[in-house]
């Protein structure tokens, strides 16, 4: 079967609320990783813990095909995930913030730490 889709079909906005759900299963599934590597990273001298970190968040997040949530940011007008190399948790929490206000929602990211956009720059 067929289906006919029009320009206005690929660029139709899907509920925000979906989209920051899906975008907290893959922050989970990071820090999900960087929990397992927790003491592989210990062994890490500290200059270079946090670059060691962000790389298992770029690792974690680029498991994924990005594609499909590239493409629903597009919609958004927000940059998609592919270039956040040089900090992966930081840029996926500034996207979020912005879906949540555009959602008008008061969702809380409970664990935001070594989330900005300074920690992991040595990407050593």
């Amino acid at each position: 079967m067929e289906t006919n889709h029009t320009v206005a079909d690929a660029w139709q906005v899907d509920d925000p609320m979906k989209l920051i759900g899906d975008l907290h299963e893959i922050r989970s599934e990071i820090l999900r990783i960087e929990q397992d590597f927790e003491q592989k990273t210990r062994q890490i001298h500290q200059q270079h813990k946090q670059s060691a970190k962000n790389f298992l968040h770029y690792l974690a997040l680029r498991q994924r095909d990005l594609r499909p949530i590239q493409e629903r940011l597009a919609r958004f007008g927000l940059s998609s995930l592919g270039r956040s190399e040089s900090h992966v948790l930081a840029n996926l929490d500034a996207v979020l913030k912005v879906l949540n206000r555009l959602a008008c929602s008061e969702s809380v990211l409970l664990e935001q730490k070594d989330s900005d956009f300074t920690a992991g720059s040595l990407f050593c």
